[in-house]
């Protein structure tokens, strides 16, 4: 006679015994995936940069899929008992940085590891200025800074760098207009940037795995505290997608997930909607082009907006400028006065006085 628990294991074993169908199951979906991938390669129907774009981001789903079934569960308790000061009193130094501007520090903490921070604006509005700022800034507090530009030179964004912190006058110098003191600040400036950990890559890879995979090559020399990513726009995914708009949607989601696997903050550049320029006003969420679910994955939105820009026969408003921070899960929402200075590519705060309209 044969019963049904005939050749179970011992109770006692039974979580090394998950364990091991656990992990077969994930042998046996990787070897069905790479299957799959051979065959894509004896076909040849695609481009071989498709195929292993392909292949990095199915491997890459069936790795976070393993991490996802490994999470566990925890009560507060638990939670707290592993470090009870780290938990309840996070400081900006454990793992944080801060940003150039100080009342913007002040007012979000500064960025921590597994943040997904949003820089929105119409074109010409200073995204890229700020992005550089806020990767300068981070590198010189020795935390490595990776800038991937889908829009820009690595040679354009490292002389409008220089142009800033040398407070040259950056079309001066695309020009070759300088005179000897200029030349000379900015060859110093040049100097100083020898020493920081500022990685810029101009890349002509538009789809998250292959950016991925650049991220973890330059992962392997040395950590990574901050990505900046210009700008989401100009990204796509392999394969089909239903719409723009759920591509999007699988962009910012890789994204999120990029910066709580790696333990850094991702910046990502992005537009907004022709509305707020027709009607001149000042942007909102509900602006955020082509995509919802960009609000919903970031942990913090910030505007740029520069009145100027839509009143440009109104002298007075020229250099005045704003940071919005329109979402912050952690802190406040609120407006910073700022100034634009054009000839030098780079935002200050504004002073206390100062009120944009």
């Amino acid at each position: 006679m044969v019963t049904l628990d005939d050749g179970l294991p011992e109770i006692v074993n039974l979580d090394s015994y998950v364990h091991i169908v656990k992990d077969k199951a994930l042998l046996r979906e990787t070897m069905f995936a790479c299957q799959g991938i051979i065959d894509r390669c004896a076909v040849a129907s695609e481009s071989s940069i498709d195929i292993l774009e392909t292949a990095a981001q199915v491997l890459e789903r069936i790795r976070g899929t393993s991490e996802a079934r490994s999470q566990q569960w925890a009560t507060p308790a638990e939670i707290l008992r592993r470090d009870v000061d780290s938990v309840l009193f996070p400081k900006q130094g454990n793992g944080g940085f801060g940003t150039p501007w100080p009342r913007l520090a002040e007012m979000t903490g500064g960025w921590n590891p597994g943040d997904l921070i949003i820089v929105a604006g119409r074109p010409s509005m200073g995204k890229s200025v700020i992005a550089m700022q806020q990767g300068y800034a981070t590198a010189c507090q020795s935390v490595s800074v990776a800038y991937v530009s889908l829009e820009m030179s690595k040679e354009s964004l490292v002389r409008r760098l220089v142009a800033g912190i040398s407070r040259v006058d950056a079309h001066r110098a695309r020009s070759e207009y300088l005179n000897a003191d200029e030349r000379r600040r900015m060859l110093e400036a040049a100097a100083d940037l020898e020493s920081i950990p500022l990685y810029i890559d101009e890349s002509h890879a538009h789809t998250p795995a292959a950016f991925g995979t650049a991220l973890r090559k330059l992962r392997a020399k040395t950590p990574i505290g901050l990505v900046i990513v210009d700008h989401l726009q100009l990204m796509k995914v392999t394969g089909r997608a239903e719409s723009r708009h759920a591509e999007l949607s699988e962009i910012c989601h890789g994204f999120k997930r990029l910066a709580g696997k790696m333990g850094c903050a991702v910046m990502l550049l992005t537009q907004l909607n022709r509305a707020c320029e027709q009607d001149r006003r000042l942007p909102m969420l509900a602006d955020l082009k082509e995509s919802g679910s960009i609000e919903e994955d970031a942990d913090a939105v910030i505007f740029i907006h520069r009145l100027e820009m839509y009143r440009r026969d109104d002298a007075s408003l020229r250099g005045k400028a704003e940071l919005i921070v329109a979402k912050q899960r952690n802190g406040p929402t609120g407006k910073l006065a700022m100034t634009f200075l054009s000839g030098f590519q780079r935002f200050e705060e504004a002073s206390t006085e100062e009120e944009t309209p």
